[in-house]
């Protein structure tokens, strides 16, 4: 007895091999209203040894800026916390959105004297952009963004979220948050900017409720967004082109 195929038959069996032949996304995209999710693991020192390089020594990137600012916490006139923020611009070739586009990385210190935990770390700015974002495993060795400061990191974020288009958040709940004395693993921002600028953007918040808003000297996204095809679309692209071809020979 013979089984005839049904038309198309052939297109469709190849189009599901090539669809399972994508592998996923490298990070995380975070769009609006995502999160809080599990962040990324971002092992950002690829060019030797675990946490043998800075992040701005890798070959292909560019340093952009590093700033440091510090905060303090606030319940009503009362300064709950204090600490020290320092942050790092670079231009990417592995960013997971373009070739060179920007990821920004930072690390929070909070003070030894301070009288609460460390639970929340929100940059805003970020609206019109994509952004993935998690840590970089390798920041304990590294002292913090190009090895500046901010050495004997222990804390990385419980979850990450986008709560809004325009913010960007990292939550610290294990623990109760980021002892006095404790310092982030870096954090990481991956976008699809071509540069960053200054404003203030920078918000941190406390176990015990205090908070500050609109810390300023610290970066967010800029420039046109850059929106290139990813590889993975064009191979599927290009491939469905070349199959639909295939089957319309075939009829």
């Amino acid at each position: 007895m013979t089984i005839s195929r049904p038309k198309g038959f052939t297109f469709f069996a190849l189009l599901y091999a090539v669809l399972l032949s994508i592998g996923p996304a490298t990070a995380t995209e975070l769009t609006a209203g995502t999160g809080p999710i599990t962040p990324d693991q971002y092992p950002l020192d690829t060019s030797g040894p675990l946490g043998w390089y800075p992040l701005d020594g890798r070959s292909g990137v560019t340093m952009l800026g590093l700033k440091s600012s510090s905060y303090g916490t606030l319940t009503g006139q009362t300064v709950s916390s204090t600490g020290g923020i320092v942050m790092e611009a670079i231009t990417d070739p592995a960013n997971v959105f373009c070739a060179n586009c920007v990821d920004i990385i930072m690390q929070i210190q909070n003070d030894y004297n301070s009288a609460a935990n460390i639970t929340r770390i929100e940059l805003s700015g970020v609206s019109g952009y994509r952004t993935a974002a998690g840590y970089d495993v390798n920041a304990d060795s590294e002292c913090g963004p190009a090895d500046s400061a901010r050495c004997n990191a222990t804390f990385i974020p419980d979850t990450v979220d986008r709560l809004t288009a325009d913010t960007i958040g990292f939550n610290f709940a294990t623990g109760g948050g980021i002892t006095p004395r404790g310092t982030t693993y870096n954090l990481v921002i991956e976008t699809n900017a071509l540069t960053v600028s200054d404003p203030a953007g920078l918000s941190v918040f406390a176990s015990d409720g205090s908070s500050i808003s609109g810390i300023g000297n610290v970066f967010v996204p800029s420039g046109a967004p850059a929106v290139p095809l990813p590889a993975t679309a064009w191979l599927m692209f290009s491939s469905l082109g070349g199959l639909a071809t295939c089957a319309r020979k075939r009829r």
